[in-house]
């Protein structure tokens, strides 16, 4: 499954990375690849599927949700933090579905930052926020979205489980493509638009799912089961009578539910639990790697973290420990960058693949390291680090994004800007929004509710005049015209 590019924070109370996150694909999976995710929080523990050890939900997100389910009617379940870039964004659309929907669907708002509702999150599988699950209305799951999401996909969401037809989109909510001086090039008519790669991009037209090519023709449609070869991964787990295997998309048996949880496959190794104790099988469902620790993270260019005995470190792909298991906290190691997080005595640092300290433990916070930067947090503010551990751009910002073609977002009383790897703004304090610069050299930026375009210089190319705008991909972006909406 295609990567998204993640923005997360740490936080003082939970441990959280800046990462990418494969998007969770639990119906439909061209929507999941189509979607643009902006701002997706993801918890510190990889992605596994099984039970909660810990029991039963805090009163308060259970009995709510039992009430709910028991209504006959369906329910959005929204897991949310205030401090969630993502969530923040999506929480108006949540709102108003709430409100003008309240005879059609429940909605239920879990903030997974209250210890009371740890439990209920566990029992979810929540691992990134904003977390989306919709449940028809004999309470059983029909669809799961992780990440930012855009308003007519949240909708369209909604629209579905509650059997409504999404007139909303019908004159103001489609997307189109256009090509570096604006002109629409390809006309607005699809629900969801992705970005192009080889020369063809996913789209959702009307309900269904397709690959377009450049001049906007259907190359053609896709049925779940080619939807699911192109964009999943060939082993995918399942549950039977309570217990997780995993099954091949091609039809060809699988690895047989034996488990108490397991994580997804990375490469050639899962992690899975038996009783209380995790291990790692390979991809015939072989334990390579013994039963022996308490938490265990998917491997990543070679290196899984391992919990045990309340501290982490890391393994190689035989089960030797590599980086001894002494940190409070850990991060993950990734093929672009050599460097990974680790907090010790309260404070994070930065270590090599070999376990040697880079940047010995210092700041306050940290996040996922990008093109050679690192955010870092001294004190209540952001600045970033270079992988020598020099800090390039000084801590003077509220917030930080991360690094990409050379930029990186920063923000200050409820403003962003760009700057580049020596620290040096390229444009003021002008815009409520943005997005990531692509390899075609502009980010989209929204001012007063607009998205137009930037370029390196932070000049406009496109002044703000799009509902929504997404990064170039290919010499094209998707965009949403705008248009009064209908009351």
């Amino acid at each position: 499954m295609d990567e998204i590019q993640s923005c997360k924070l740490f936080r003082d109370s939970q441990a959280m990375l800046l990462t990418t996150m494969p998007r969770v694909r639990v119906r439909n999976a061209a929507l999941a690849v189509a979607t643009v995710a902006v701002a997706t929080v993801i918890f510190f523990l990889g992605h596994r599927s099984g039970g909660d050890r810990d029991g039963n939900a805090a009163p308060a997100a259970t009995e709510t949700y039992d009430r709910m389910v028991a209504s006959g009617r369906p329910t959005l379940i929204d897991f949310y933090a205030d401090w969630c870039l993502g969530c923040q964004m999506n929480a108006p659309v949540v709102e108003d579905l709430e409100q003008h929907l309240a005879e059609q669907i429940n909605v239920l708002r879990v903030d997974v930052d209250k210890p009371e509702n740890a439990s209920f999150v566990r029992r979810f599988h929540v691992e990134g926020i904003p977390h989306y699950v919709f449940l028809s209305s004999k309470g059983t799951t029909v669809d799961v979205k992780v990440g930012w999401l855009r308003e007519a996909e949240l909708r369209a969401a909604v629209d579905a489980l509650v059997g409504l037809q999404s007139t909303h989109d019908r004159t103001d909510g489609l997307y189109g493509y256009i090509d570096r001086s604006g002109r629409m090039v390809i006309p607005p008519r699809f629900v969801l638009a992705g970005e192009f790669t080889n020369g063809e991009a996913f789209v959702l037209l009307g309900t269904k799912d397709a690959l377009i090519e450049r001049t906007g023709r259907v190359k053609r449609y896709l049925n779940p089961q080619e939807t699911a070869a192109l964009t999943t991964a060939d082993l995918q787990p399942f549950e039977l009578k309570g217990k997780w295997g995993f099954q091949r998309q091609d039809g060809k048996p699988g690895i047989p539910a034996r488990f108490d949880e397991v994580t997804n496959f990375t490469k050639d190794r899962a992690g899975v639990r038996v009783g209380s104790k995790w291990g790692f099988i390979d991809r015939t469902g072989t334990l390579v790697i013994p039963l022996q620790f308490d938490e265990v993270q998917r491997f990543w260019a070679g290196r899984a973290a391992v919990h045990l005995g309340e501290r982490w470190g890391f393994i190689d792909e035989r089960g030797k420990v590599v980086i001894p298991i002494q940190f409070e906290q850990v991060g993950r190691f990734r093929k672009a960058e050599p460097l990974t997080a680790v907090r010790k005595e309260g404070l994070w640092g930065f270590l090599d693949a070999q376990g040697r300290w880079v940047v010995r433990p210092q700041f306050a916070a940290v996040e996922t390291t990008t093109e050679g930067m690192s955010p870092v947090r001294q004190g209540k503010l952001w600045g970033f680090i270079d992988n020598s551990g020099r800090l390039s751009v000084p801590a003077r910002y509220e917030q930080v994004g991360a690094f990409a073609e050379g930029f990186a977002w920063v923000f200050v009383q409820g403003k962003y800007a760009f700057v580049d790897r020596t620290g040096k703004q390229i444009t003021g304090f002008l815009f409520d929004r943005v997005r990531p610069f692509s390899s075609d050299g502009i980010a989209p930026v929204e001012v007063k509710g607009r998205w137009g375009y930037i370029d390196r210089g932070g000049r406009f190319v496109l002044t703000p005049r799009f509902a929504d705008a997404t990064p170039f991909s290919q010499g094209l972006a998707a965009v949403r015209p705008a248009f009064n909406r209908r009351p």
